[in-house]
């Protein structure tokens, strides 16, 4: 019998209905998407609950479910697995061992863990693994996650701690990896993290080495344990342990030192609460944190209980139709806010209004407690849009003079009479012909009202006392770059003694900036409304538009700056990859998202857009070309960058003969469905490039004139990627896709029931992993083949466990390696025909020669194919056309007589990534 579980999330408790489950009919499931580049569809379970006592009828108060039965109920589904994970399910759950002194490392160290957790989670400072106990004696190394950043924290033998971190989104591996140099040998320490796609250990760099300063050595530890699930009260926020699972944890003495803490939880039994780890430690469970033996199939959300029930009352039943958050968030349709208006306000100003109206605004919204609106007279609100950091932003509309334009924002009473500052964006493409003021400070101080002009002439500061005489006024060479583009500005003043000191500073939106400051005796004062002048704007200045005004308690802040992770803030984060992107947009929205991929590899994206969610994720995927798809074993959201798709190892090997391996038809599909071999990359608000393939198999030319043409497949689409530049690289991969010569196997059904002992690997292939299948018919392949999963179609019964991977072939995607391919065989063919048991052959190359066996002796043997026939190639000889190759002949079955002009070419060959 294929055992199910099934679980509701009832009254914040997990909730086994599994014995409601009817096991008369098939549960079934869908996750990941048909084909290569259509969008994956909310991961979806279908399944029926017994109701005959109203348990899930929805207002029935004798339900022991009654209340507790929501829209968007969570579910999860799950199988018995053959190895066991560690569950954490809430901030009490920990495992620890005693303190020894073989875990007293108070110098160099290497961490490995392997854990499925919502590393996006901004808020929880989530404690991984470490030696670190509320005690501030015992506080020796921690590994944790907050804030965005994968973090290592350490105490020197001073008593003082230091950290390093790394931007989350950095990490796209399954195994983390901290190295920690505690004395680097240039007078400070080292911290490295690395990522790998399994605990073998194929080790990528995510960071570059940080390095710090101090050089103390490490504070030793007496007593304190070594703790999975760290519980700190005293931090801020609170240190707590991390909710998801957990795999292996490993601690070394050293860099790739002895290991002294090993737990590998895959063999610890399902329920146990101690156990003794590979390293021969105790280890103890307690709070939240339990040993588990599941397979999480399906993670979603149950919006809808429509009960059915028979004429005679005698039987009724649920069929619930569970999905993912996918679908929530894509029918809710919340816009996003601008890329300005959702940073800003985090930054804490005293005022801020965005000015992003809708075109009948009468007045402008201010998102901070405490803080009025804005007031408006005869402004245009949302005239403007080209702000790429924006929503559309209003303009100055004085129809001549007839009736001014006014805006005017009051700030609450209080403020710094110490120091202040102004912020905000402004475009003004005519030049005034004479000074007139673009913006408008009132205080309290010596100078109550600041006036900010510009002219075609340069630009003047202007300052008011409170009777109305110019306490400043400073005239600045200013020049025509002041108009016709963004500009973000900022005014401060701050009092130093009797004196005031004031700045002013222009920056080009995406270039650079000047500075000009000035001083006065008298007093700050704080500011009290900002805005147009009292009586309104000029008409020289008619067609002004502004917007993202705000008031600091200081005369600088970051919320317009450049964090140095990401793109450019005021471009709307334009040139940021899409990995960055993804992962901002995740902690942004607290959304979970796992990645799979290289940070600093893959496609940088153009501006982010004012756009849901899921289209602004959506937008850089495809940019990318990776795949955004629900979670399998928590909600959330996995996002598998090309980089992780590329020369992977086969996560399952099946044989076409074995039973259970391949069910029902399996049929090759050599149809047009993909083909393109004419793309056009448009940049989203740019130009384009273009990549046709004219020679080689399925090129544009007509198949009457070339015997490897197909005639033309054109295709155009717009991608939102950051520079022109990256349009033709584009272009030419989807043709490279889309013309690779292999017959397409849509779809591979598998009964896992029935393949006991590859169980798990069946049960641990996903979206993005590849299949190995061998013992194929000859009339399908004389290769084996290599199959892509984008998806999958599972149905459970009591008696069977059938699962349909829906494919592509693999082949696209093995791809060259910097500094191992150098191979190109385009134009090689046979000089002379050979008979079908011929050892030599005469091979003749339009582009480079082949590499002979005298000049690179370690490249051979190889494989390659002539005209179908797979051969292995021992030598070559000649260092002119034709060479002489050396070969062991019908590798592959293909026994036959090769003709002269036979095509030449290597067996797999490399084609350059454009992730790397």
């Amino acid at each position: 019998m294929i055992q199910t579980g099934t679980e509701l999330m009832l009254g914040g408790v997990w909730t086994d209905v599994s014995h409601r489950v009817r096991t008369a009919s098939d549960m079934s499931g869908t996750r990941g998407r048909s084909s290569w580049g259509s969008e994956p569809d909310p991961a979806k379970y279908v399944f029926s609950l017994d109701n005959r006592d109203g348990a899930f009828s929805q207002g029935y108060p004798l339900s022991p479910y009654y209340r507790q039965l929501r829209r968007n109920t969570p579910v999860r589904i799950f199988a018995p697995a053959t190895t066991s994970h560690l569950e954490i399910l809430d901030t009490t759950g920990t495992v620890t061992t005693p303190h020894q002194a073989a875990l007293n490392i108070a110098g160099d160290l290497d961490l490995r863990v392997e854990v499925d957790i919502n590393l996006m989670d901004v808020a929880a400072n989530q404690t991984i693994i470490g030696k670190w106990s509320a005690t501030p004696g015992e506080r020796q190394w921690l590994l944790h996650v907050y804030d965005g950043y994968l973090r290592f924290s350490f105490t020197n033998a001073s008593g003082v701690a230091s950290q390093a971190f790394q931007s989350v989104s950095s990490f796209g591996g399954s195994v983390l990896r901290v190295t920690f140099d505690a004395d680097n040998g240039n007078g400070g320490f080292t911290v490295q993290f690395w990522q790998a796609d399994d605990w073998s250990g194929q080790w990528t760099a995510v960071s570059r080495p940080l390095v710090g300063n101090v050089l103390d050595g490490v504070l030793p530890t007496t007593s304190g344990p070594l703790t999975i699930g760290v519980i700190n009260p005293t931090a801020t926020p609170d240190q707590l342990p991390w909710i998801g699972y957990g795999h292996r944890f490993q601690v070394r003495r050293g860099i790739k030192g002895p290991v002294v803490a090993d737990l590998d939880f895959r063999d610890v039994p399902a329920g146990a609460t101690t156990f003794t780890d590979l390293a021969g430690l105790p280890w103890t469970l307690s709070g939240g944190a339990q040993v588990v033996r599941r397979d999480y199939r399906f993670h979603g959300e149950v919006s809808e209980w429509p009960s059915e029930t028979d004429r005679g009352d005698r039987d009724s039943y649920v069929t619930v139709t569970a999905q993912s958050m996918k679908r929530r968030l894509d029918t809710g349709r919340d816009p996003l806010k601008s890329v300005l208006a959702r940073r800003v306000p985090g930054y804490g100003p005293r005022a801020y209004w965005s000015l992003e109206e809708g075109t009948d605004a009468s007045r402008a919204y201010s998102p901070i407690d405490g803080v009025r609106p804005m007031t408006a007279l005869n402004m245009d609100f949302a005239a403007e849009s080209t702000m790429p950091a924006s929503a559309a932003l209003p303009t100055v509309n004085t129809q001549n003079g007839a009736v001014t334009s006014r805006l005017s924002g009051q700030l609450p009473a209080g403020g710094s009479t110490t120091g202040w500052s102004v912020y905000w964006v402004y475009r003004l493409n005519s030049q005034p012909s004479d000074y007139a003021s673009y913006m408008s400070i009132q205080g309290t101080g010596t100078v109550r009202d600041w006036r900010l002009q510009i002219s075609s002439a340069g630009s003047r500061i202007l300052g008011y006392d409170a009777n109305g005489a110019a306490a400043v006024s400073q005239t600045i060479a200013t020049g025509s770059d002041l108009f016709n583009q963004w500009i973000l500005m900022r005014f401060y003043a701050s009092q130093s003694g009797g004196t005031v000191n004031y700045g002013i500073v222009w920056k080009d939106i995406g270039g650079d900036a000047a500075t000009v400051t000035g001083s006065y005796a008298g007093t700050l004062g704080q500011i009290t409304s900002v805005g147009s002048p009292p009586n309104g704007w000029n008409a020289l200045v008619d067609g002004l538009a502004l917007g993202h005004l705000s008031v600091w308690d200081a005369i600088s802040t970051e919320a317009y700056a450049n964090p140095a992770l990401y793109g450019d803030v005021l471009l709307g984060y334009a040139g940021e990859f899409a990995i960055d992107r993804i992962g901002r947009l995740a902690r942004e929205n607290n959304i979970p998202v796992q990645i799979r991929g290289k940070r600093l590899a893959g496609e940088r994206v153009g501006a982010q857009a004012v756009d849901t969610f899921l289209n602004c994720v959506r937008s850089a995927t495809t940019a990318d070309g990776g795949i955004f798809l629900d979670q399998r074993r928590r909600p959330g959201f996995l996002y598998i960058a090309p980089a992780a798709l590329q020369n992977q190892t086969p996560k399952l090997e099946l044989t076409y003969t074995q039973p259970g391996h391949v069910i029902g038809i399996f049929k090759p599909v050599n149809d047009d469905q993909a083909l393109e071999n004419d793309s056009t990359v448009q940049r989203q608000g740019g130009s384009s490039g273009r990549y046709e393939r004219t020679e080689g198999p399925q090129n544009v030319n007509p198949p009457e004139s070339d015997e490897d043409g197909i005639g033309r497949y054109a295709k155009q689409v717009t991608l939102n990627v950051y520079s022109d530049d990256q349009c033709e690289g584009l272009a030419t991969w989807r043709v490279h896709l889309g013309t690779w010569d292999a017959a397409r196997f849509p779809t591979l059904t598998v009964d896992a029931g029935a393949i006991v002992d590859q169980l798990p690997e069946v049960a641990d292939l996903d979206v993005g992993h590849v299949i190995k299948l061998t013992g194929v018919p000859t009339k399908t392949s004389f290769d084996d083949l290599y199959l892509l999963v984008q998806g999958y179609t599972e149905t459970r019964s009591r008696t069977r466990w059938l699962i349909t991977f829906n494919c592509v072939p693999y082949g696209p995607w093995v791809t060259a390696v910097c500094g191992l391919d150098r191979t190109d065989t385009t134009g090689s063919t046979l000089a002379a025909a050979a008979t079908a048991t011929a050892g030599t052959l005469l091979v003749t190359s339009e582009a480079a020669l082949w590499a002979t066996t005298a000049q690179f002796p370690d490249d051979f043997p190889m494989d390659i194919v002539v005209d179908g026939e797979r051969m292995t190639l021992t030598g070559v000889d000649d260092t002119s056309n034709p060479q002489t190759f050396h070969v062991t002949r019908s590798v592959n079955g293909v026994v036959k007589e090769q003709p002269e002009g036979a095509r030449v070419a290597l067996f797999k060959e490399p084609f350059t990534a454009l992730t790397e």
